[in-house]
């Protein structure tokens, strides 16, 4: 039933429309709902089973279906805000306020009540959740389920219209969250008087104590290991460094920054061995309760509390609904199952909220649970009996046998959660396995058990808690030393190119095969060798970039707001990039973010060339993180020097790893194909502002079309180009400046003459980039204008019989639907003559 309900839920990623209304659907389904009662009493026959999958499957259709559309309610915070605004709002907080890193910024989610625009005298009914950012401290006599006046700018949130990066509007929707905003000034929020009723105060409880116990924390631990203790006691880890994030990833131990069921298991055992111990002190309750169970189900209690105090995420869902089933059984004698206990759970999360099936939270949660579940026993009872027969009982055969597995534990969790990591992080820790040994017993049976231990005694005897927490903490320090250790070590993880979906699913039937062999009367080293197989496929293909698809010429303008980052593909297989830069804010840069999960969303580990056509940040502050994973072996630049020195230590470390850095000439070609051409190195050139902008400029040329980067010149050289005569005409231009009024003269339009001219900018800057009088520039010129703000990332493929012109967007303005490729237009050799 649970898989028939995840192949509902998942059906919906192929259905174009979704009706909003679905009782037509419902009414089916109680329909088939009689007919599986009438079978079942009737005949109680066994196809009554079938029948239910059909029924399950189309529940999970239509659960998932409601809850992959807007809000309806026209007092919606959606429905209310269509531009960027300001507004007062009136609302409750929900939830704790969260840090960043250095404590100067706030994140704060709102539930509302009620708002009022700027030009609106009265209030207006509103509904929904909006998340807040306020640049300072947040006000300490202000707690959850606190009554609040905000004055905030409002704004939908927006992602990258680009393949593979992350999609931060749809992760915000799956949370319900469909309105971002800003707090310029801790002043704009206002505490206002009401009275909270037994409801509410039950209601925000939880969050009210854990953001008591998260001050206690911040007063009693070092700085540098306070945003550690409450990311592992309280599911926060807002307050954990950058740098030390990505140490924890490197060395494959990320997961025990989130409260998962390592956190839940550890706590049920701690409050089951004080529950039973403080049960067997009584004689009179020994002879009356059996005191196993009871103390299993004291311990209940206490960790549906603590889950609600963690935030309540798919991995400590999970924990606490399988611990309650395992309780349960136990109570009442019943014979454990692993297959019904995994799938209890996961149904009981997905019936509530089936858009967790697409998070890799949810994914790699019970990948790694049903891996060790099922695949582990397997290789326990291969690797024991070898084991049993070499030692005898004795220390070093307990010694030996705990050891190995624990570290079958850890690589089958690896095994079974690492296409899923690449998948969607593009990212593998190789020394994992061996670092979770040495790591998760410093943090989860060290620090983590110290920190259980402290929590009552915080509030009852504030002196013992303190220590218990500083206690714990050492083993924090100790954890860093040891997670800083495997993450400088070489080659401690990789970044590789997305997974296929199709091998993703051969990897895991094999994987499955390889458990259910025994059952199947075939040997396990069949679909072993399958996984093997599989593997090695895709690492092969991975690391020595094999090309599995068709070479065709093709530009790709990157959505990289403003900015600029063009990807370029030849016949031969050549591959350059020009420029590669956004807004300097962005963290991590724009090459991490954007760039990097376009290459390997199309399978590129590789480049072979990279041009920056002048050191402005916006066209090169991506390229760092691309030139160290992707390996150039040129890159054309117009100067050494730039306007600032990261632009200098960005090519030092360049040269470091060996990559060639060349100034381009005017005529000169990058390849051997010639069609790459320096048109122009206008840097030494007289220009509008002190030559600042002025750069290469780059021509690129294909069966069907070519295509100009005249990067940031302005006007002045512009004309200078002009009075040279130098072959500037083209197909597609990409607009100088960002569509710039201090650039794109007419008379330089007239001279390329292209077709299309893409501008390449964000969606903060409307008013200038690109500038109101270019669109009617370029209907007086017959240019068709595309803007990556409007249309996404561009992607033109030449053909056989001309070229065609791709954008992206939002499928039907839905955050929650994803981002979908759509043909723009197309270009056929006739309308080309």
């Amino acid at each position: 039933m649970t898989l028939a309900f995840v192949l509902g839920i998942t059906s919906t990623l192929f259905i174009e429309h979704l009706p909003p209304e679905s009782f037509p659907m419902k009414g089916v389904l109680i329909l088939f709902l009689f007919l599986i009662a009438s079978v079942h009493f009737r005949n109680r026959n066994r196809s009554v089973y079938w029948l239910m999958l059909i029924l399950f499957f189309g529940l999970g259709l239509l659960q998932a279906s409601q809850q992959l559309h807007h809000p309806a309610n026209p007092d919606n915070i959606y429905n209310r805000i269509k531009e960027k605004s300001e507004a007062i709002l009136v609302g409750t907080l929900h939830a704790m306020p969260e840090y960043n890193e250095h404590g100067d910024t706030t994140r704060i989610t709102v539930s509302l009540h009620s708002l009022q625009f700027q030009k609106q005298r009265f209030f207006t009914p509103a509904t929904g959740r909006v998340l807040l950012r306020l640049s300072g401290k947040w006000p300490q006599n202000i707690f959850p389920g606190d009554m609040l006046a905000i004055r905030a700018e409002l704004k939908r949130p927006q992602s990258y219209l680009s393949p593979g990066s992350f999609d931060y509007s749809r992760y915000l929707a799956r949370k319900n969250i469909w309105i971002t905003g800003v707090i310029r000034n801790p002043l704009f929020v206002q505490k206002l008087a009401n009275k909270k009723g037994i409801t509410e105060k039950i209601k925000y409880f939880p969050e009210n104590l854990r953001q008591a116990i998260a001050e206690k924390i911040k007063r009693t631990v070092a700085p540098n290991l306070e945003g550690l203790y409450r990311a592992i006691l309280l599911g926060d880890r807002s307050g954990v460094d950058n740098t030390l994030q990505e140490q924890f990833k490197a060395a494959g131990v990320m997961h025990i920054l989130a409260i998962s069921g390592i956190h839940m298991g550890i706590l049920g055992a701690l409050l089951f061995f004080l529950f039973h111990h403080a049960l067997k002190r009584s004689e009179t309750l020994l002879l009356k309760l059996r005191i196993k169970k009871t103390a299993a189900l004291l311990s209940l209690p206490v960790l549906l509390l603590y889950s609600s105090i963690t935030g309540l995420n798919a991995p400590v869902v999970r924990a606490v609904i399988m611990s309650s089933i395992v309780l349960a059984a136990l109570c009442i004698d019943r014979k454990k199952s692993s297959p019904e206990l995994l799938c209890s759970a996961a149904l009981a999360i997905l019936i509530y909220s089936p858009l967790q099936l697409f998070t890799a939270s949810f994914q790699l949660s019970f990948a790694a649970v049903a891996a060790i579940l099922f695949i582990l026993p397997c290789l326990r009872r291969i690797i024991s009996s070898s084991w049993e027969m070499e030692h005898p009982q004795s220390f070093m055969a307990v010694t030996g046998a705990w050891l190995v597995s624990s570290m079958l534990v850890s690589l089958v969790a690896f095994l079974a959660t690492a296409p899923i990591s690449l998948y969607y992080f593009n990212r593998v820790s190789l020394v994992g396995p061996v670092a979770n040994l040495v790591i998760e017993p410093l943090i989860c049976l060290w620090g983590l058990l110290f920190g259980f231990l402290s929590l009552p005694f915080l509030f009852i005897l504030p002196p013992l808690g303190e220590f218990l927490l500083q206690t714990g903490s050492h083993g924090l320090a100790a954890a860093i030393q040891c997670v800083q250790f495997f993450a400088a070590l070489p080659f401690s993880d990789v970044f590789l190119p997305t997974p296929p979906v199709p091998l993703i699913l051969f990897y895991y039937f094999f994987l499955t095969m390889s458990v259910i062999s025994r059952k199947l009367q075939m040997k396990m080293s069949i679909p072993a060798l399958g996984v093997i197989c599989t593997l090695l496929f895709y690492l092969v293909s991975s690391l020595f970039d094999i090309k599995l698809t068709e070479r065709k010429f093709s530009i790709s303008f990157l959505d990289v707001g403003q900015g600029s980052a063009a990807f370029i593909t030849l016949p031969s297989g050549y591959r350059l990039l020009i420029d590669g830069g956004g807004s300097s804010y962005i963290s991590p840069s724009v090459g991490r973010r954007v760039i990097a999960p376009y290459l390997w969303q199309k399978g590129i580990s590789k480049i072979d060339a990279v041009i920056v056509t002048h050191p402005d940040a916006d066209h090169y502050n991506g390229l760092p993180f691309i030139v160290e994973h992707f390996s150039p072996s040129i890159i054309w630049v117009n100067t050494y020097s730039g306007h600032d020195p990261f632009f200098a230590r960005f090519l030092e470390k360049a040269r470091a790893k060996g990559i060639m850095t060349k100034l381009a000439k005017n005529g000169a070609f990058l390849e051997q194909t010639r069609k790459i051409r320096c048109i122009a190195n206008t840097t030494s050139w007289p220009g509008d502002r002190k030559g600042e902008n002025n750069g290469l400029v780059i021509k690129v040329a294909g069966k069907n079309f070519s295509a100009l980067f005249p990067g940031d010149i302005e006007k002045k050289t512009e004309y200078s180009l002009l009075d040279q005569h130098f072959p500037l005409h083209s197909d597609i231009l990409l607009s100088p400046h960002h569509g710039s009024a201090t650039s794109n003269s007419e008379q330089f339009l007239r001279k390329i003459s292209p077709r299309i001219m893409v501008v390449s900018a964000g969606k903060t800057r409307k008013k200038y980039f690109p500038f109101p009088g270019l669109q009617l520039l370029c209907q007086k010129n017959n240019i068709t204008m595309l803007t990556t703000a409007h249309y996404g990332t561009i992607e033109i493929i030449d053909g056989d019989d001309g070229y065609a012109l791709f954008g992206h967007h939002v499928r039907e303005g839905n955050p929650l639907l994803g981002i979908k490729r759509y043909l723009i237009r197309r270009e056929t050799a006739a309308t080309l003559r």
